[in-house]
This record gives C-alpha cells, structure tokens and sequence, in this order.
C-alpha cells in the first residue's frame, strides 16, 4: 500500500467515473493550449481530516467541461470520525472508485476497469482548496481578505457573512488563476446549491451542484444508517480550530500501485 502525506497540484474537484474524468484528464496531459502537470509544478493545500467538521454527507452532481466536452456524474463527500471520504460513482450509482484520507495520509481504490487518468491526490487537493482551506468556522467581517502561503496567494471575498468566491494564484507564475464561485454562498460546513470552480491552469471548469446535505450523528461506534458502508476509523475527531489550516508540498509524480480502503456501499437514496 502507498501513502502518501503531500499532494500535487489538482486537477478535478471529484471524479466518479473514468469517461467523465477525461474530459479533465485530456487538460492534464498536455491536451493543446495546457500544459502537462510536470511542466507545471504545483502545490496546494491538505486539510487534517481531523480538523474538518465531523458527521457530514453531501451527495453532489458534478459537470466537468473543458471546450466542447463535457460530462456530468454523481458523487458522495462524507467526513466522519476523522475520516474524509470519497465516493465517486458511475451514471448508474454504481461504484466508481473511493479515496480515504486520515490525517494527511490518504488511500485509494478503484471498482472499474480502468484506473483514474489522474492522481487521486488530484481529486483530493481541489476538494480541500473549494471547502476547507482556510475557511474559518466563524465568518469574518465583510471584505477582501489576501493570504499568501506555501508559493500562493489565495484572496478570499466575504459578504453578508458568506464567502462568495476565492482565487488561488502561484506567486513564481502571475496571470493564471483558479477562480471558485459560490453562488448563493458558502460557509463552514454548509456547502451551497451550486457552485463552479474555473482552472486556468488546464482550462477546464467544474460545475458542482449539492443535492443533498445531510448531518451524521456523532459517533458512537455504530456507523450510521444513512452513511456509505464501511469499516469505521479508530481515530477519534479532534476538535477543529477557527480556521481549517492547510499543508502544501508536492506529490510523487509517478502512478505507482495504491491498496486502496475497505470498499463502500453506495448511499441510501
């Protein structure tokens, strides 16, 4: 089994089947007009799993598109016990692929044919960066707000107590941008109707809409009815501090082989 602590730079918010992360796995692999993601080193943010919010299920529908492609399919996020679940799913509902993160490690595994055209720490990385990083728990007064951190500058907008849209750009390459807008507004926890994230970098666009939003019940050693099955984490979750603090460093750039965690069943509807 490979673990790994750090992740590259990200490629798609979340992926639930193969055809689908095409679309954004051409951009990554050198399609015309993007650069290939070892030309263009990246590093981001990765959230303590045990910092984020305990007890959440959000069942999502997300678009990808880039050009005159595009592709739309189902996918589960779930945080519980310190543990932060990815579910991605096939048009039939039918299991995709899962990655599990515990702490800054992560494991991966895959129900298909066909392995992912991108690195799983890819679909985790723009997960943390549109939720969880550095989001506070208490929103803070209206304004701009600029934080600059491992190589980036991220700006965050906030108004009437809700984070509106945020930029993530590399301070060695000015001008390319990751744009991520809420919509409606997001806060800590509370994920909006629908929301896109625009990558400048490889020229795709995600379009992410939540369809459900459902609070777990704390734990208690009983994994909850309405969760994806699975075997529990051991790890207890800590308490969180105001605001989610990310790690940035660089994933390993090969597709080496990944024992991936105990399969999941699919949501209850």
């Amino acid at each position: 089994m490979k673990r790994w602590s750090r992740p590259s730079w990200g490629a798609a918010l979340t992926v639930g089947v193969v055809g689908a992360v095409a679309v954004v796995g051409g951009a990554a692999c050198g399609a015309p007009g993007a650069a290939a993601p070892e030309q263009r080193p990246y590093t981001g943010p990765l959230v303590d799993s045990a910092a984020l919010q305990d007890g959440f299920l959000w069942q999502q529908e997300i678009r990808a598109s880039r050009g005159p492609f595009s592709h739309s399919f189902p996918a589960v996020l779930q945080s519980s016990r310190g543990v932060l679940t990815v579910l991605g799913l096939t048009p039939f509902r039918t299991r995709a692929f899962v990655i599990r993160q515990r702490g800054q490690t992560f494991e991966y595994e895959s129900f298909v044919e066909r392995s992912l055209p991108l690195e799983p720490s890819w679909v985790l990385i723009d997960i943390h960066r549109t939720f969880f990083d550095g989001v506070p728990r208490r929103a803070p007064q209206d304004g701009t707000f600029t934080h600059v951190a491992g190589g980036e500058r991220r700006v965050d907008e906030w108004r009437d107590g809700l984070l509106r849209s945020r930029t993530y750009e590399r301070l060695d390459a000015p001008g390319d941008l990751i744009r991520i807008d809420y919509g409606a507004g997001y806060r800590w926890g509370t994920p909006p109707p629908r929301l896109e994230l625009h990558n400048g970098w490889y020229g795709y666009r995600l379009e992410v809409v939540t369809t459900s939003a459902d609070a777990l019940p704390s734990p208690t050693g009983q994994a909850p009815p309405d969760e994806p099955r699975g075997e529990a984490s051991d790890e207890p979750s800590d308490g969180a501090p105001d605001e989610a603090s990310g790690a940035s460093g660089g994933a390993p750039p090969d597709g080496g082989s990944r024992q991936g965690a105990p399969g999941l069943g699919e949501p209850s509807p």
